[in-house]
């Protein structure tokens, strides 16, 4: 599938509103789509500058209170303002890229945070493999809305573009703006918008032939709905993305959980993943080593799993695992909706998948190896959809760090000559 012909990514820069270089580290939080509610109040109490309670307003509130969603999406907006009328968050004064860089001692990702063209994601430019839920799309078109502004990134990947990666490492030579370590996460972020480099990623993003979505697709969505209708230049025509070059980029397992088994014993269930042309072998380690092989965690145990029938080339673990154990087994026919099935993505969630298997709150947890950058870009292509949940981008951006305010500064920003401490 091809994006129209004779049209070019518009990939832009902007003046964005961003978190005050000093306060970056306290300001900036995970995404919101990955803290439960009770993390997210333990953050909003431990720091009080702290972004969450925009992206989570829930976190706001009293523990245990479930407040109308439009009091959340109100609450979200009053927070946003303050932090940007007390000088949290400040605009930049010039059109800019950024150049953000994360890296843990085993990884190291660089890219650059801009507007990406709505018409680009219309026109298939932009392309997707993960299909979205309409309720958590209405959720993030009516934050956007009520905040007026884009406050995750949507991440994508790109075929490398050799010059654009040098003209980066350039860029990086020089101190960054925000230097700061979360999480075991070191993330850095470099201003760009000195002209010769804004017309020269400018056009190097142009001959792209497409861009792909590695995380963030529902923001996508609700960012493209936002700009339905809008006339050409306005600011909801375009959504927040940080594009990277896919080389660049890890993926690690997205796993699953299961609440009960059914109607099996822990013994009758290994009988029935034998009699399904899985071969077990008890394993101290759940990581399955390589892709065809699955870890399985029941009780105390944990199994390696090995599919010996026959499958097509192109099926991927999830969906056989899908297809031959969750559906005839444990009758779980819907993995988007059916309550008996969770799941942990990451190094963290390999960890929750045990604790979670031995604490007796579910009864199996599955270990998946990763799906292939490749695979994605192929599945993508053809206009294919992957199974939900089935990649786990790692590590994670920041939300607050970059922002893209829909509204201009003198709406947001009370007339001052410096900034507060």
């Amino acid at each position: 599938m091809r994006g129209c012909p004779g049209e070019s990514m518009k990939f832009l820069p902007f003046r964005a509103l961003r978190a005050r270089s000093d306060l970056a580290a306290r300001i900036a939080c995970p995404p919101y789509d990955v803290v439960s509610t009770q993390e997210a109040q333990d953050r909003a109490r431990r720091e009080p500058e702290s972004f969450i309670g925009v992206i989570r307003p829930e976190a706001l509130f009293p523990t245990g209170e479930a407040p109308p969603e439009q009091e959340l999406y109100a609450a979200a907006r009053r927070r946003l303002a303050e932090l940007v009328h007390g000088h949290r968050l400040v605009f930049d004064p010039r059109l800019a890229y950024y150049a953000y860089e994360l890296q843990t001692p085993h990884h190291r990702q660089l890219g650059l945070v801009g507007l990406m063209a709505v018409e680009d994601y219309e026109e298939r430019r932009v392309r997707r493999h993960e299909q979205t839920r309409e309720d958590k799309l209405l959720d993030r078109i009516r934050h956007m809305e009520a905040v007026g502004a884009q406050t995750g990134l949507v991440q994508q990947f790109h075929t490398p573009l050799e010059p654009l990666r040098e003209r980066l490492r350039a860029v990086t030579a020089r101190p960054p703006e925000v230097d700061f370590t979360a999480d075991g996460v070191r993330h850095r972020l470099w201003q760009v918008a000195d002209p010769e480099s804004l017309a020269f990623i400018r056009e190097a993003s142009a001959s792209l032939p497409a861009t792909y979505i590695a995380d963030g697709h529902h923001r996508a969505e609700a960012g493209a709905r936002v700009g339905e209708g809008q006339p050409q230049g306005s600011p909801r025509r375009f959504f927040l993305t940080a594009l990277f070059p896919e080389d660049e980029l890890r993926i690690e397992g997205y796993h699953r959980l299961v609440r009960d088994l059914g109607d099996h014993t822990p013994e009758t269930f290994l009988e029935a993943l034998r009699h399904q042309g899985f071969a077990l072998e008890p394993a101290p380690d759940p990581r399955p080593p390589r892709p065809g092989t699955f870890g399985l965690v029941l009780g105390s145990r944990t199994y390696r799993l090995r599919y010996e029938g026959e499958r097509s080339g192109t099926l991927l673990d999830v969906s056989l695992l899908d297809e031959r154990i969750l559906g005839p087994l444990l009758g779980i026919t819907d993995p988007r909706r059916d309550q008996r099935l969770d799941f942990a993505g990451g190094e963290r969630g390999l960890d929750e998948v045990v604790r979670k298997v031995r604490d007796g709150t579910h009864s199996a947890g599955f270990v998946l190896h990763p799906v292939s950058i490749s695979h994605i870009r192929s599945v993508a292509d053809a206009g294919g959809i992957l199974p939900p949940k089935s990649t786990w981008f790692s590590p994670k951006l920041l939300s607050g760090l970059v922002l893209h305010s829909f509204e201009m500064p003198a709406r947001w920003v009370r007339e001052t000559s410096e900034p507060e401490g």
